[in-house]
């Protein structure tokens, strides 16, 4: 169960998100403050309603500091097609409860778009029912 409850104070929020798309990599950064222990991330098509309320606690994703830290920020694989928006919500450990902060404004959300997809072929030589051997397909 995750504990919702308005953000304390601005200076608590998450803004200044960044992306940068390799391949199929997704690279995030953000200015994380000093006071948050750690962060729920929650991806989702861009077409999806996404108010505080919708969320399960299976679509959230806990991130901390130190994860932050040794990746340089957020590193995740592509696999959409289309739009995704992903939002990041501050949290903190009070009296041994996460807390998450609802953070209302769009500083915390950024959009992906992406237009690739994987493509994955084999080519199956098959040979005729009579057929002894295999005759090459160039002619030689």
């Amino acid at each position: 169960m995750v504990n919702w409850e308005p953000i304390p104070s601005p200076n608590d929020e998450i803004r200044d998100i960044k992306k940068t798309i390799i391949d199929m990599k997704v690279h995030v950064q953000w200015y994380w403050t000093s006071g948050i222990d750690f962060v729920y991330i929650h991806q989702t098509p861009a077409d999806q309603g996404e108010s505080l309320n919708e969320f399960e606690p299976h679509d959230l994703k806990l991130y901390t500091r130190e994860e932050y830290k040794a990746n340089q920020g957020l590193l995740f694989n592509l696999e959409t097609l289309g739009r995704m928006t992903l939002r990041i919500f501050p949290g903190k450990k009070v009296d041994g409860h996460l807390t998450v902060f609802r953070q209302d404004n769009d500083q915390n959300r950024i959009y992906i778009n992406e237009s690739r997809a994987k493509i994955y072929f084999s080519i199956t030589y098959k040979q005729k029912l009579f057929q002894t051997s295999k005759k090459d397909p160039f002619g030689a």
